[in-house]
């Protein structure tokens, strides 16, 4: 049976309102709960790469990701997830579908999401720094004025086949207002999402 309650939750996007999202905590499983076909896509993308943990998950996006460490740094005064932010969002319980496998490579932390058929979603890489074309991009925008903003300290490359390239995630903060805006390769803006901190 679904369930639906409102909750606390970060402020998604720029406008205010309820929101509407499906979400189901993930559960952690063995090596053996995996489908075969994630395993052998996984291989093929990342032959010699030790497993890490292993995730039984839906799809999300970053402000609803549960794995709260990982964005940790992008929630100022040590506000972790939604609690910090204004407006509510209706969640609806489903079953998670999808298979997240956490890895460590070059000294990067990088997560995995598959399809339950094997199919590739994403890859979300943790990044110690910016491309050079990526950084002059953001130069030359409101966010390079650096005696305003000041830019967190966990940047994330995103690899996809729904795109070309990567995709790179920064969060600028100014006061008690946090913009977490998506890069292309090129360095152009294709996302941009705020967040307003309650006083």
């Amino acid at each position: 049976m679904k369930i639906k309650f409102a909750f606390i939750a970060l402020l998604f996007g720029l406008n205010s309102g309820v929101y509407s999202q499906s979400t189901k905590e993930p559960k952690k499983i063995d090596k053996k709960d995996v489908p075969k076909e994630v395993l052998i896509t996984y291989n093929e993308m990342y032959p010699d790469v030790i497993l890490g943990d292993l995730y039984n998950t839906p799809f999300y996006d970053w402000s609803y990701d549960y794995y709260k460490p990982w964005y940790n740094d992008w929630y100022d005064d040590g506000y972790w997830g939604y609690y910090p932010y204004n407006d509510a969002v209706e969640y609806e319980y489903i079953e998670p579908e999808n298979y997240e496998i956490d890895f460590t490579k070059g000294g990067m932390s990088s997560r995995a999401l598959y399809g339950p058929s094997g199919k590739w979603i994403e890859t979300r890489t943790e990044i110690k720094e910016l491309p050079t074309a990526i950084l002059d991009a953001a130069k030359k925008t409101e966010y390079g004025q650096w005696d305003k903003w000041k830019i967190a300290k966990h940047l994330e490359k995103v690899e996809s086949p729904s795109f070309t390239g990567a995709h790179y995630r920064v969060a600028y903060r100014k006061g008690l207002t946090t913009h977490v805006i998506t890069f292309d390769n090129d360095g152009k803006i294709i996302s941009k999402k705020k967040m307003e901190k309650k006083k």
